[in-house]
């Protein structure tokens, strides 16, 4: 029987209040796949975290949305692990400030009417730090935590790096020898 976790989603309307706007249950990989790619992979913030519910708040164009994934332990296990570690990544002054240094170094390679704009980093900081502190913790979360493995995989798009993990969950195929075979790793 496949793991169904509840995940509901509430915005902030500005002054406090919360208003549902839509919740249902999803297959495990289905949710797992809205919270790294939707949720942290946008620059969300784990705000709650227990064995059963990981609640993630991203603020993008203006509007606060919390999103609630709940389980048992049991089906809650990988979400809250990958949940943890990007707690933990963010919270760390040296993790922050090294993915920070890359986005830095991206924006450096763009145009300089467009890189420097401040309205551009402005809008594009907070997914440009969200995919890798959140690749880093999936595959933390996932138990990988060879620096080579994690550097390697860390550039490949959030989107692709979850149909990996999906392909890798399914077969047990290691993630790396996918990604290879999918074409996705660089060198």
């Amino acid at each position: 029987m496949s793991k169904l976790i509840r995940q509901t989603n509430l915005r902030d309307n500005g002054q406090g209040m919360k208003r549902d706007i839509g919740g249902c249950r999803r297959p495990l990989m289905a949710a797992l796949e809205s919270m790294v790619v939707y949720e942290l992979g946008y620059g969300g913030s784990v705000t709650d975290l227990s064995e059963t519910k990981v609640v993630v708040e991203t603020v993008v164009l203006g509007c606060k949305d919390a999103t609630i994934f709940e389980g048992s332990r049991e089906e809650m296990e990988l979400i809250v692990r990958v949940a943890a570690c990007h707690a933990v990544i963010m919270g760390d002054e040296t993790s922050r400030g090294a993915i920070i240094e890359r986005v830095a170094d991206f924006l450096g390679t763009l145009p300089s009417d467009v890189g420097g704009s401040p309205l551009y980093i402005s809008l594009m900081a907070p997914f440009l730090i969200g995919g890798p502190s959140t690749s880093a913790a999936l595959l933390l979360g996932l138990g990988i935590t060879d620096p080579v493995v994690i550097n390697t995989l860390m550039p490949i798009s959030l989107k692709d790096l979850m149909a990996a993990v999906q392909l890798h969950k399914e077969t047990d195929i290691p993630l790396p020898e996918i990604v290879r075979e999918m074409g996705l790793a660089k060198g």
